[in-house]
């Protein structure tokens, strides 16, 4: 298989989410130049690029990269279809063989960066912070040439109680975004780079939409409170700074608070 190929020749595989973020992520190692070269010398002999076409031209990174580092540099032309079978195929290999997996930094970067997204997105403070992650995570994963989302809210709308529809063009599909009887739009995914795997990709869509859902219906409970706690707080100030007697009661007339003209007015 092409993944354990490349790893029996000492290869550093990386594919094009990673390349084009590269410094970002040696950054985040907290690796400078030397380090950084030392820590590859060791494990590997040369950076090999799965390229899946879904950044375009991603050589000037892989390039940028290799110099950094003064490690040969090889591209490899591959679809994300074959990309995952080849990754799911060395690890049931390593599985039935009883070995250790392989470390996810060397292998499954773009997967970890996945992850990262969908916590980030899930911790999403405003609906259009979480509508901006959303955007990023379809765009990594899928790189359509066109991406759309329609805000709609409409229970009786039959498109949105589907779970996928099929563009027009027949190079993407429709995922409604709904959760907990609450609907909030529909995200158009069209003009896939590799069409002809669109059933596969939207088996993978389809969980990642439901995920997405959640973090826009968390993000909307999260405004919700925000909003309820700003107007208690501009409440508490008013009531705070009047100058008129404001005096909270029990409905059996028990005084339970006092602003400060109360005070002034009653002692």
């Amino acid at each position: 298989m092409l993944v354990e190929r490349c790893v029996a020749q000492g290869a550093f595989l990386l594919t094009p989410g990673w390349v084009v973020r590269w410094r970002e992520q040696i950054g985040k190692w907290e690796f400078d130049q030397a380090t950084a070269r030392a820590f590859f010398h060791e494990s590997c002999n040369k950076l090999v690029l799965f390229d899946t076409g879904v950044y375009g031209d991603c050589e000037p990174q892989l390039s940028a990269m290799g110099a950094y580092l003064d490690l040969p540099i090889q591209t490899v032309p591959v679809g994300l279809d074959m990309l995952r079978f080849s990754l799911l195929n060395l690890v049931m290999e390593l599985r039935e063989k009883g070995k250790p997996l392989p470390p996810p930094d060397h292998f499954f970067s773009d997967q970890l960066m996945i992850i990262d997204l969908l916590n980030v997105l899930l911790a999403a403070e405003s609906r259009e912070e979480a509508l901006g992650r959303i955007e990023e995570l379809f765009m990594l994963f899928f790189a359509p040439g066109r991406l759309n989302y329609v805000e709609t809210d409409r229970p009786d709308d039959q498109e949105c109680e589907k779970t996928l529809l099929w563009t027009k063009s027949g190079r993407g599909f429709i995922l409604p975004l709904h959760f907990q009887k609450e609907h909030f739009g529909l995200l158009e995914i069209d003009d896939l780079s590799f069409a002809q795997y669109k059933e596969r990709y939207a088996a993978l869509a389809v969980p990642l939409a439901k995920m997405c859902s959640v973090a826009i219906f968390n993000a909307k409970n999260r405004e919700r409170h925000l909003r309820s706690e700003r107007a208690l707080q501009k409440m508490a100030s008013i009531v705070g700074s009047s100058k008129d007697a404001i005096i909270g009661k029990t409905l059996d007339g028990i005084v339970m608070s006092w602003n400060k003209g109360a005070e002034q007015i009653f002692g």
